[in-house]
């Protein structure tokens, strides 16, 4: 158990490092990210290798994957090293919350409360989903990529994160790959209509991560059998306010 506890803090700090050198070292951005990847894979590998599950290890993973990916596509194209510190700061301590979790959950799977790693789970691919759309929105802006391109390089961060909180929340593989398919598409939808609004990379990403909030509430809800009017209402209310404030802000209304 003292092993892994220094595990964490190590694989934590090394990505901690790697950030940082990539905010000072932009030549080496590509290496520092796969670098950063392939030290959350270990960690998760250690922590979790007693339980003797290779598929567990890389569905946990895949969270940590997506998290650390879009955290370097979004910190890459910003300019204010507060902004760049900030998305540093905030990926630090959800890595570390997350490790320090799985780590308490290899030592006493059977008492570890299910509910909890759910919402963990959640909130982090809701932060990866954030820093996603929000880079790839930054992409297009800088490279002027097209619209079906940027959508296409979409579908596996879409499809990800919603595998990962439908698998965190024990929906069927077959109910998680066909309700999958059709956010995915609802998403590519959503990314070609939004890309007629004036680009702000920062609001394209919050509203889009407001949408996915809602779509993905809902839909776990309903695939638990735990959907009701009110679930359903305290949805709409939270991701509609949110959409609204940002099309508000942005001057889209």
């Amino acid at each position: 158990m003292k092993n892994k506890k220094i595990l964490t803090i190590l694989a934590v700090g090394l990505i901690f490092a790697f950030f940082e050198a990539g905010s000072f070292l932009p030549r080496f951005f590509y290496w520092l990210m796969i670098s950063a990847n392939l030290v959350s894979l270990y960690a998760v590998f250690n922590l979790l290798r007693d339980l003797g599950s290779k598929k567990k290890i890389i569905i946990f993973w895949l969270p940590l994957f997506l998290l650390i990916s879009s955290a370097g596509l979004f910190y890459v194209f910003l300019s204010s090293q507060f902004a760049i510190q900030t998305v540093i700061l905030a990926l630090t301590i959800t890595v570390f919350f997350f490790l320090r979790n799985l780590r308490l959950y290899s030592a006493t799977p059977e008492k570890f409360d299910e509910q909890r790693f759910d919402n963990i789970i959640s909130y982090l691919v809701l932060l990866a989903v954030w820093f996603g759309f929000s880079g790839l929105s930054s992409l297009q802006s800088f490279l002027d990529i097209p619209v079906w391109v940027l959508a296409l390089i979409s579908v596996p961060l879409v499809g990800l994160s919603v595998f990962s909180v439908f698998w965190a929340n024990r929906i069927s593989l077959r109910a998680n790959y066909f309700y999958s398919g059709i956010l995915i598409l609802i998403f590519l939808e959503l990314e070609w209509t939004i890309s007629f609004l004036p680009q702000n990379f920062f609001n394209v990403g919050l509203l889009l991560t407001a949408i996915f909030y809602t779509l993905i509430g809902i839909s776990k809800a309903y695939l638990k059998n735990q959907l009701s009017g009110k679930i359903a209402r305290n949805y709409l209310l939270i991701g509609g306010a949110i959409i609204c404030l940002i099309m508000l802000s942005s001057g889209w209304l």
